[in-house]
This record gives structure tokens, C-alpha cells and sequence, in this order.
């Protein structure tokens, strides 16, 4: 759906999604722009708040998956150093089997976490950017269950469509 709105709009919505291609310090662009032009256009209004809660909602998932990973990790070495006080010798032990056990699960879980965070950061960063190129083309963007959360928050009406164009 088009978007019937001035290029100035559509250029400082589209820039407030990409900023999420700088973590942390990024999030000052839409929270510029909601504080000091939510008045100016129901588009800025909304994509500033949306773009914001894409941010905050991945920089909580990347530091959610980080801590749990070290977590992870963290909850290893102990279990690596109670399986080197344990007796030498050529028996294997239930003991060792067990901590052999919860080492690989915790291990585990750890290259999983990675591995979603190595896949998700770049994904994260691509849906950022088609956000605020489709908005740049001047077409209506709404982020995955999101979209419609930030619409109750700011009770912004939904995007007009543009005027439909007369064929002479």
C-alpha cells in the first residue's frame, strides 16, 4: 500500500529504521524524531515508535540469548574441574559418565545460543533495512506482530493509501 506523505517524512522514517544497524546508540535517532516531530505527521509518529520498539526488542533478545549463553559456559567449569578430581584410573565410573553427560547438554545449549545469535543479529539488521526502504519507496510498513502493537501505543490511525492516479 502507498503512503501519502512528503519525501522529508518518508526520508526521517526510513532513517529511523536504519539506525538499528548501530546497536545501542542507534535508538537516539528514533527517539529524536518521535520527541521532535510526532506532532508533524502521523508517519513519523508511528514509524519513529516502531522503529524504537524493534530496537529495544532486539537489543533485549541479543543480551537475553548472551546471558544465558554465559550461563552456559559458566556452568561447565565446575563441572569440568569435578570431573578432573575425580579417580584416575582405566574404570569408567557412572559419575564421570553423568558429568560427561550434563558437559555435552550444557555444551550443547551453548553452540545453539551461538548459533541463534550469529543467524539472528544479521536477520535482525536486514528487516531493519527493508523496513526503511520500503518506507523510502513510499510504500506502508508494519514489523510482525509488532506493527500493530505500536499502532494501539500510539493510537495512530492506520496508513492512508495514497489517491488512486487518473489514466487519461
Amino acid at each position: 500500500m502507498n503512503i501519502d506523505t512528503n519525501r522529508e517524512d518518508q526520508l526521517m522514517a526510513a532513517l529511523c529504521h536504519a539506525s538499528a544497524m548501530i546497536p545501542l546508540m542507534g535508538m537516539m535517532v528514533p527517539i529524536a524524531v518521535w520527541f521532535s516531530q510526532r506532532e508533524r505527521s502521523p508517519l513519523l509518529r508511528f514509524q519513529a515508535m516502531q522503529a524504537l520498539a524493534y530496537q529495544i526488542l532486539g537489543i533485549l533478545a541479543y543480551f537475553l540469548l548472551y546471558g544465558c549463553s554465559m550461563a552456559s559456559m559458566l556452568l561447565m567449569f565446575p563441572i569440568t574441574f569435578l570431573g578432573a578430581s575425580m579417580p584416575q584410573g582405566n574404570q569408567f565410573s557412572p559419575q564421570l559418565a553423568l558429568m560427561l553427560l550434563i558437559f555435552g547438554l550444557f555444551f550443547l545449549v551453548m553452540m545453539l545460543l551461538s548459533a541463534v545469535q550469529s543467524l539472528g543479529a544479521p536477520l535482525y539488521m536486514i528487516i531493519a533495512l527493508v523496513a526503511g526502504w520500503r518506507i523510502l519507496k513510499g510504500h506502508d510498513f508494519h514489523y510482525p506482530l509488532l506493527g500493530r502493537l505500536v499502532m494501539h501505543w500510539t493510537d495512530a490511525p492506520p496508513t492512508p493509501a495514497a489517491p488512486p492516479q487518473e489514466s487519461a
